[in-house]
């Protein structure tokens, strides 16, 4: 067990660290979920409703890999979000929230993190999609990005690689998602956000 801190004491007055603030400002609006708690707690609760089952899927994109080192920090938020979006659509399941994990060099300020945030936030309401979690590190290398989405569908209906069947037209979407989303060049990454969006919103992913 970790050793109490100055808020657990008796006596003592909180102190807020780094990373509370950065989630209070930047993450905490992206929680919405009641399963979130406001991200106060180490933990979250996702609860599916009866007779459906978890899709669960995770991706990470890298700087210098993925996107461009100076890319606009919203596509990037956008991207590592949908990338996983376009999964959940082949598997034939609606969006149901994500967990985030960000490893950021020293030089990842506020500026770049409102940005990234805001980005985040436009397919959190889109897609219906909220923030349950996740962690924040300090990295001596690039900026990474790693998403866990996960998905509700009715039981034993998911879409599997090995089991498509005529009129589970979802499946043909990853290559083009993926095409979408890959590294091109410079300048063509935000405008092609819009390709994925498209897609997403015709197998019925979009949020009501």
């Amino acid at each position: 067990m970790a050793a109490p801190t100055p808020s657990e004491i008796p006596g003592q007055t909180p102190v807020e660290s780094g990373e509370d603030r950065l989630i209070a400002r930047f993450f905490r609006p992206l929680a919405r979920a009641a399963g979130a708690f406001d991200l106060t707690d180490d933990a979250a609760i996702l609860a599916p409703p009866p007779g459906h089952d978890v899709v669960l899927k995770a991706d990470a994109i890298v700087g210098g890999v993925h996107f461009f080192p100076d890319d606009p920090p919203d596509s990037i938020g956008r991207k590592a979000l949908r990338v996983n979006l376009s999964d959940l659509a082949a598997k034939g399941a609606r969006p149901a929230g994500f967990l985030l994990t960000l490893a950021l060099p020293a030089g990842i300020g506020d500026d770049w993190l409102s940005a990234f945030s805001a980005g985040l936030d436009r397919d959190v309401e889109r897609y219906g999609c909220p923030l349950f979690g996740g962690d924040t590190v300090r990295s001596p290398g690039p900026v990474m990005v790693s998403v866990a989405a996960f998905g509700m569908l009715p039981s034993g209906t998911m879409v599997r690689r090995d089991g498509a069947r005529p009129g589970r037209s979802a499946v043909g979407l990853v290559p083009l998602l993926r095409h979408d989303l890959h590294l091109h060049e410079r300048g063509d990454l935000v405008g092609e956000l819009g390709a994925p969006a498209r897609l997403l919103g015709q197998v019925g992913l979009e949020h009501e």
